[in-house]
């Protein structure tokens, strides 16, 4: 991730966004990390995080 950003915490959309994009890539470890990442961030933002569990199902 990206360590220049004015933020202490990412936001879902790009937690969400970043853990797509390294699946895509192929490296599990790290999709699974940036995904339960995104998963607390998008339940703090109250979003919906059906898409997230499945793509962890997925690994």
């Amino acid at each position: 991730m990206d360590e220049r950003s004015d933020r202490k915490e990412p936001t879902y959309t790009y937690l969400d966004t970043y853990a797509f994009l390294v699946s895509k890539l192929g490296n599990k470890k790290e999709t699974k990390r940036v995904t339960l990442l995104a998963i607390k961030a998008a339940e703090k933002e109250n979003k919906k995080t059906d898409k997230l569990k499945k793509l962890i199902n997925e690994l």
